[in-house]
């Protein structure tokens, strides 16, 4: 589970990086998932995202929920 996580973490931080909605519906995902509170994320964006995107979120809210070894960040 962790290594499913961390490759979906850098998947979706490429992803981040662009200037797409996707992208930055991707961006304030990570960004929340660093820092709810400063960054609430509306979970209903999620619907706006392709499958293979939405399975890279979960795996990657599942490492963190499930087996959170140090913050999401401190992967990258």
């Amino acid at each position: 589970m962790i290594e499913e996580g961390k490759a979906a973490l850098f998947r979706l931080y490429e992803i981040a990086r662009g200037d797409t909605g996707q992208s930055r519906v991707i961006a304030r995902f990570l960004v929340g998932l660093y820092n709810g509170n400063a960054y609430p994320f509306d979970l209903t964006d999620l619907r706006t995202i392709d499958d293979a995107l939405f399975e890279d979120c979960m795996a990657l809210l599942r490492m963190d929920a499930r087996h959170c070894v140090q913050e999401v960040h401190n992967y990258l």
